[in-house]
């Protein structure tokens, strides 16, 4: 009797990523002992031998495609097949386990459909037939595209050597937006009136209109429209006040002293400054005065001063305004103070009544030129103001002077007040030798420009000594 050893060995095998598997062998022992012993007086020996090809076994599974490379949202169909011992295959995909081992990034159906969710690197793996078998799946963004391009601003408006910068912006397949200046060409219609560069700069070089145009590419050109406008100078204002007005009366007429300032920061041009005399209301701006002064322009910080006349009708109050540039000549920041008054006068008589005296107060040697110098005191002792009148000196004289007579020396008065008095120094250049005398003579308001009452006091005669 023979014994047969059957020794089967199966083999349960897994895949690694690279699509080869491993095995692990179970051993089994099968002892069968048949003893047959035919012993036979005839010379007769049969052997009988039965053989059956064995069911082909499973070596393994293959997933496919290997390595792949999807974009988001985009799908995949694996194949899983499986392995036979003898050198066949079968696509046993269905009705198997697919698994992703991130579904953030892929998602496998239960068919092998695989889909990317998000950019990365997955690994897909699939169990059959005791086998296990895996493989990487590459999940990539999805490829972005230029949509379309658009030349912002539309529209621009700059001043002569002022800049603006127009913008190129593309819109992109993934709904994002990106300056893609760079990329396109832009250019003006007319370099004359503006430039720009690459960078989208325009620079305004003269005053006009131009059309800026972006060539990007296979896109149509894009255009916006510049202006280019002159520079306007805005110059500060300029701010004129009143700072003084007075008045000096003899008899029927009146005198007033104007002082006008520009405090402001910019410069005044010609204006006029208006007297309103014997004015009932407050004058308003387009309102024209009695009498005027032209100013010829006062730069920032100028003052100026100036008189203007008037002559009263009757004896009476007069009230009297004083206003600068009521027609609105100059850009004034503050109007409130072009208007002063009412400044009152009361006329009592009609004739102008100044008694102007003369009086000799000193007379001495400068020590350090040799003239003689003569201190001279002028009262006016009249109810009028004495205005614009001459004191005059007469050297070594023989005869007294009379109205008319112009001295060798004289000093001139813009006016005194009723009352008051004033003294001046007149010089001469000579002096009487050491011990001699002469005769000098002062003789005040000497061309009768007042009206005087009494011109006894208006000349007095002094005998110099030489020292």
């Amino acid at each position: 009797m023979r014994s047969i050893i059957a020794i089967v060995a199966l083999l349960t095998l897994t895949t690694a990523c690279n699509g080869d598997f491993e095995g692990e062998e179970v051993e089994t022992d099968t002892d069968t002992d048949t003893d047959t012993d035919t012993d036979t007086d005839t010379d007769t020996d049969t052997d009988s031998d039965t053989d059956t090809d064995p069911a082909p076994v499973v070596t393994g599974i293959l997933i496919a495609p290997f390595g792949a490379s999807i974009e988001v949202a985009e799908d995949l169909q694996f194949t899983l097949t499986a392995l036979y011992d003898d050198g066949s295959d079968l696509d046993v995909s269905s009705g198997i386990t697919w698994d992703s081992a991130d579904d953030l990034l892929a998602t496998i159906s239960g068919g092998g459909l695989a889909t990317g969710v998000a950019a990365g690197d997955v690994v897909i793996s699939a169990d059959a037939l005791g086998f296990h078998a895996e493989t990487s799946l590459n999940v990539r963004s999805p490829a972005v595209t230029l949509d379309s391009v658009a030349l912002t601003p539309a529209t621009n408006t700059i001043n002569v050597g002022d800049a603006a910068t127009f913008t190129v912006t593309g819109s992109f397949s993934d709904g994002s937006e990106q300056n893609v200046s760079a990329s396109c060409a832009l250019s003006t219609d007319d370099t004359s009136i503006a430039t720009i560069d690459a960078t989208g700069r325009a620079e305004g070089v003269s005053d006009g209109t131009v059309t800026i145009t972006a060539a990007c590419a296979s896109f149509a050109d894009q255009t916006a429209t510049l202006v280019v406008e002159p520079v306007t100078v805005v110059l500060p204002p300029a701010d004129l006040v009143i700072n003084e007005f007075s008045a000096i009366i003899y008899g029927g007429f009146v005198e007033y002293t104007f002082e006008v300032e520009n405090t402001g920061a910019g410069a005044a041009g010609d204006f006029y400054v208006d007297l309103f005399f014997d004015e009932a209301t407050t004058p308003v701006n387009g309102d024209f005065g009695d009498e005027f002064q032209a100013i010829p322009g006062l730069a920032p910080g100028e003052l100026v001063e100036f008189t203007i006349d008037a002559e009263a009708s009757g004896l009476a109050t007069y009230s009297a305004w004083a206003a600068a540039d009521l027609d609105e000549f100059v850009d004034d920041a503050d109007r409130s103070d072009n208007i002063l008054g009412p400044l009152d006068v009361v006329i009592t008589n009609l004739t102008p009544q100044a008694d102007i005296a003369v009086a000799l107060f000193d007379v001495y040697a400068d020590s350090a030129t040799g003239d003689t110098v003569y201190e001279i005191d002028v009262l006016n002792l009249g109810p009028d103001f004495a205005v614009d009148f001459y004191v005059d000196l007469f050297v070594e004289t023989s005869v007294d002077p009379v109205a008319g007579d112009v001295g060798d020396h004289w000093a001139h008065f813009d006016y005194i007040a009723p009352g008051a008095l004033e003294t001046v120094f007149i010089l001469d250049d000579s002096s009487p030798a050491f011990g001699d005398t002469r005769i000098d003579c002062l003789l005040g308001d000497s061309e009768l420009s007042l009206n005087d009452p009494d011109l006894s006091d208006n000349m007095r005669c002094y005998t110099v000594t030489g020292e």
